[in-house]
């Protein structure tokens, strides 16, 4: 993972923006995306005003859904991260939104954004707390679901900026684990500013249902990186938590940590891809297991993106944050415009309610209408939904995608981009001995033979590459040469990571991810399997045949094309002889496996013509 925060942000490249809400980043001098956006700004169906004050700042909400699943509670500050602390309530999962309600009379002297949480004790008493920070960190509570509440009261002597951002329960019934930073300006009653400024996270423990909270204990500080905002989620078997950090220095991405001891003890931060980078990260499940984060989009310094200063979402799975990899989809689910008079990025500290109907309910403030004041408005939407505006969600059907090909190819008409990437057996550099890469076969198979000159035939295999790698690097290697078919041969590398179920888990959801991305362009994947290697001489293939049968897995699982050259090479390598003599070394296929390569591809898209000069084992041409 080292220099992880600068490989992300050296990723560049355009793809072609498509219609609807269907758009991607295009402009070279952007930050390089490597999911699609779907785009909700204009989906006002989707919109709805909780509350909206002419020449009045109304900011950062937070929102807490009662065990009904229909009420909610929203309070809000009537001004920026600070001022008298507003609330209402729905009582029909956010449709409707009562009247401003009466608070006590110490939350007018609020100085920080409210949040509020749901606790219970270990007796199973039921609260609400909500707190408001800067020194000292006070908080109120409800014991009656809302209706009433205590005045603000110090948790203890103590401060900190954006408390509580995380709260999360704990294993032990009635222990919590709350989470803010600060800079040396609100920690204690004097400020304490270093020079430079050093960021410190810290966490702060409650163990009778957030009634009373224990001395704050720091967990990370730097003055290189300043890490805040924690959002924290708990990992689906429960045994981890994941915490994400904005980057306030703009130095570095979004960063994030882990923690496998309930929050005791947390790695080193490392950096999140580029579709994560921003501001309050807010985490939550979706009913079917995927992981919802909604957060501001900002970009570190001397970049930007096409929805910076907006209010964005993200759908992956938890392993996406555990393995680095970009997730499913990024959503725009609002555009900011720039404050009067102030900057572009002043919206969108989220709260989200996950529905019983499925649906999450997005909650947060911002500059919705150009030249007027942040007020709050809710999106509601279900990724079921979404899931049905990016195609590559949805599994294919291999036959469909052969008659696709074999009609392209009928039409003489119209050109045909073909993209062939992989590692350095599609890069097939040294190993053909100056003989032929199955893809230079294919080319000339369809530029001469069947007499397509104006198809283009693009080889992108890097040697040493794996299916992450290609992920990362999908615009500039499949994305911009905007292909009706790519054929992926990929997995040898990955097979030297080991044959551990979490690492071949890992190199199928990559390669999922991959299959899916293909599809969101408009092309048709192909996947090949492997060849046969040997293990004798290079143990670290030994799970070679293992991670063939992975690629076999997702072409049923999502309805792609296989070439099954794993098939091929056992049907007819009976002899260690016998197989040698289609190889350069233990792994890379010489000049006639490629041949048998090609030939294997023509017979499964319907290319393959005994009479073809490319589709003889050896030319009959060569003398």
């Amino acid at each position: 993972m080292k220099n992880m925060s600068k490989s992300f942000r050296r990723w560049s490249g355009t793809l072609a923006a498509l219609a609807g809400v269907f758009a991607f980043s295009s402009a070279a001098d952007l930050m390089a995306f490597s999911v699609p956006l779907i785009d909700l700004d204009d989906q006002v169906n989707m919109q709805k005003i909780i509350d909206q004050q002419e020449n009045t700042y109304l900011g950062h909400p937070s929102s807490v859904m009662l065990d009904d699943g229909k009420t909610i509670i929203c309070v809000y500050p009537q001004g920026h991260g600070k001022g008298p602390i507003l609330m209402k309530k729905s009582t029909d999962q956010g449709w409707t939104w009562s009247d401003r309600l009466p608070v006590p009379e110490s939350w007018a002297t609020s100085l920080e954004t409210p949040i509020v949480y749901r606790t219970v004790d270990k007796e199973g008493k039921k609260r609400i707390i909500l707190w408001s920070s800067l020194y000292p960190t006070r908080y109120a509570l409800s014991e009656d679901e809302g209706e009433t509440w205590s005045e603000l009261k110090p948790a203890g002597e103590w401060g900190g900026v954006v408390g509580m951002a995380s709260q999360i329960a704990l294993k032990e019934p009635g222990h919590y684990m709350a989470f803010f930073h600060d800079d040396g300006r609100f920690f204690t009653a004097q400020r304490q500013v270093k020079n430079p400024v050093v960021f410190t996270l810290y966490t702060v423990e409650s163990f009778d249902g957030g009634v009373t909270w224990e001395q704050p204990r720091a967990i990370y500080a730097s003055s290189q990186m300043h890490l805040c905002e924690p959002g924290v989620v708990r990992s689906p078997d429960g045994k981890q938590l994941a915490m994400l950090l904005r980057e306030n220095s703009r130095r570095e991405n979004s960063q994030i940590m882990f923690s496998n001891d309930e929050g005791k003890t947390w790695t080193a931060p490392r950096a999140l891809p580029p579709e994560l980078n921003g501001d309050r990260h807010t985490p939550i499940y979706a009913p079917d297991g995927r992981l919802y984060i909604t957060f501001r989009d900002m970009q570190p310094q001397g970049y930007h993106s096409d929805t910076y200063g907006d209010w964005v979402g993200w759908v992956g799975t938890y392993e996406d944050l555990v393995f680095g990899r970009v997730g499913q989809y990024r959503i725009r689910l609002k555009k900011n415009f720039k404050e009067p008079g102030g900057w572009t990025g002043d919206c969108a500290y989220p709260t989200v309610q996950l529905l019983p109907t499925g649906d999450f309910l997005n909650i947060t403030y911002g500059h919705w209408t150009n030249d007027q004041p942040a007020y709050e408005i809710s999106v509601r939407f279900n990724l079921d939904t979404l899931d049905m505006l990016y195609p590559g969600t949805m599994p294919g059907d291999p036959d469909k995608d052969l008659a696709r090909i074999q009609a392209m190819l009928a039409d003489k008409r119209t050109p045909i981009n073909w993209v062939f990437t992989g590692d350095s057996i599609t890069h097939a550099l040294v190993h053909t001995l100056g003989e032929r890469s199955y893809a230079e076969h294919f080319e000339e198979r369809v530029r001469a033979e069947y007499w397509r000159p104006f198809d283009v035939i693009i080889k992108t295999g890097i040697s040493g590459d794996t299916a992450d790698g290609i992920l990362r690097t999908f615009k500039r290697r499949i994305g911009e040469f905007n292909p009706q078919v790519v054929s992926v041969m990929i997995g040898m590398n990955d097979t030297r990571r080991g044959g551990s179920p979490e690492k071949k888990e890992e190199f199928r959801l990559n390669l999922t991810s991959l299959v899916k991305r293909i599809r969101d362009i408009g092309a048709v994947p192909i996947l090949h399997n492997l060849n046969l290697v040997d293990v004798e001489k290079d143990k670290l293939q030994t799970h070679t045949d293992e991670y063939s049968a992975i690629v076999d897995q997702v072409a049923r699982e999502q309805g792609v094309i296989l070439v099954d050259q794993h098939g091929w090479w056992v049907k007819n390598c009976t002899t260690p002889e016998l197989r040698d003599s289609w190889m350069n070394d233990h792994i890379h296929p010489n000049g006639l496996g490629h041949r048998h390569f090609a030939i294997e591809m023509f017979k499964r898209l319907g290319m393959y013509d005994p009479n073809s000069y490319t589709c003889q084992p050896v030319d009959p041409r060569r003398k």
